[in-house]
């Protein structure tokens, strides 16, 4: 832009380098079973939380900001629900999702189980510390990745798991003004994809 403003005779034969590219991250289920069974070795306390923390926000998709603010008032864990609040959501938004069986038993032993001192039950720095502790390059945040991925490995309708997520729908029309479903509708079409979802094997 300098050389162009000075009118340099060589300004337009200046090309700017290209922005590397880099590969993707792919999240796959045996790369979550590998972080629970390292989490497993950690004492009782954490491995409840970081199992509870992990199977919640990979079967939900909520973002890690999300999860790190929850409190038992934005879950209904008999109905497996999650209500992100406008106050905690990234686009101010209200919204419901949902999380599968298996994260609702690993909630339900953390609940009854691991004292808490706050109301918030992931608070950010304990998750963060404890997954330093791990040796993973997988943080809180691939977890949300993984429910993206895995939602269409599982065939689930991507406009359903774009409102789950809380994508922004202002430059779709179809999502923004028509294909909108109510809570009772959105969840029987999670459960059909992820209700009976397992990341471990309890056999």
């Amino acid at each position: 832009m300098l050389m162009r403003e000075i009118e340099a005779p060589f300004a337009d034969k200046i090309k700017l380098p290209k922005a590397p590219k880099r590969r993707k991250t792919v999240v796959k289920i045996k790369d979550l079973r590998k972080l629970l069974s390292q989490a497993e070795q950690l004492d009782r306390a954490m491995a409840l939380r970081i199992r509870a923390a992990v199977l919640l926000s990979a079967t939900s998709g909520i973002r890690a900001e999300e999860l790190y603010k929850l409190t038992l008032k934005n879950i209904d864990v008999e109905n497996r629900t999650i209500f992100i609040t406008a106050e905690i959501a990234k686009d101010y938004e209200d919204r419901v999702t949902f999380f599968s069986e298996e994260a609702k038993t690993a909630l339900i032993e953390f609940l009854d189980n691991v004292e808490r001192r706050t109301p918030k039950l992931f608070p950010e720095s304990n998750i963060k510390r404890v997954f330093q502790r791990l040796n993973t390059k997988l943080r809180i945040k691939h977890m949300r990745k993984f429910f993206s991925q895995q939602s269409d490995r599982l065939g689930m309708p991507t406009a359903v798991k774009k409102i789950l997520m809380g994508h922004s729908t202002r430059n779709d029309v179809d999502l923004a003004h028509y294909d909108f479903q109510d809570e009772e509708e959105l969840k029987k079409i999670y459960d059909k994809y992820w209700k009976d979802f397992r990341l471990l094997d309890y056999s």
